[in-house]
């Protein structure tokens, strides 16, 4: 069965996810301008349109002692202050998918599996090697102590362009 196709406004897209509640997977697509080393690099403001599965109103906390416990960690974890942001509840303290940082809207997602990707310069695809030259190292999890990282991201609510949630597809238009 696949998902039924709805086309909604950004605003829309916000209702919906803030009334998912519980920790719930969802697929999205985003197009985000890619964080990049800028000497000698022609592809300053590349984006990237990634397709992702993961989970939204999770806790991050309880998903890297979860991870911990399969591999045999006794020691128990505990979550750093975010850096920055706040993460949103709603009036009943029940965490939504939101991260409020200086009057913009991200959604916090544990990131379960990339989809695919492709990199876009000035509105043509560019390979993926070339751009990965340019690319910071990121080391997940280091904190974890797992091997298999529990991968936390947030991704602008400006960014996102579909969502599939509950069975059904959520266009921006």
């Amino acid at each position: 069965m696949s998902a039924k196709v709805i086309k909604v406004n950004r605003q829309k897209l916000r209702e919906v996810l803030e009334n998912t509640l519980g920790s719930t997977p969802i697929t999205f697509v985003a197009r985000t301008v890619v964080r990049m080393r800028k000497t000698g690099n022609p592809y300053m403001g590349a984006t990237k349109v990634a397709r992702v599965n993961g989970f939204i109103n999770w806790s991050y906390e309880r998903s890297v002692n979860r991870q911990r416990g399969r591999e045999g960690v006794e020691e128990e974890f505990k979550a750093l202050v975010r850096k920055w942001g706040e993460r949103q509840r709603d009036n009943k303290n029940r965490l939504l998918p939101f991260v409020l940082h200086k009057d913009k809207t991200y959604v916090e997602v544990k990131v379960q599996k990339s989809l695919g990707y492709e990199y876009e310069f000035e509105g043509k695809p560019v390979a993926k090697d070339e751009i990965n030259k340019f690319l910071p190292k990121r080391k997940e999890g280091a904190r974890q102590e797992v091997e298999r990282a529990v991968v936390l991201r947030d991704y602008a609510l400006d960014s996102i362009q579909s969502v599939t949630v509950d069975g059904n597809t959520y266009e921006v238009e």
